[in-house]
């Protein structure tokens, strides 16, 4: 079976993605009610936020690149 794939942007009514302020809090009610399994954000995307509301970008570390190791959850 083929997965079901709903795409949810926020864009300018001239379709542009960029030079406009969304509303995030409506973004992302309303990207809430599709009741994603699992939501999916590109790297593009979060370095472009953080350049445009957050300012500098840690440089990246080693650990960074290191997998953490899986935890076994108690009952």
């Amino acid at each position: 079976m083929m997965p079901k794939v709903i795409l949810h942007n926020s864009i300018s009514i001239d379709g542009s993605l960029t030079s406009f302020e969304p509303d995030m809090e409506l973004h992302y009610r309303i990207a809430g009610w599709y009741k994603p399994d699992v939501p999916l954000i590109g790297s593009n995307t979060i370095t472009a936020g953080i350049e445009l509301y957050e300012g500098d970008i840690p440089k990246e570390e080693i650990s960074d690149f290191k997998k953490p190791k899986p935890t076994t959850q108690k009952s």
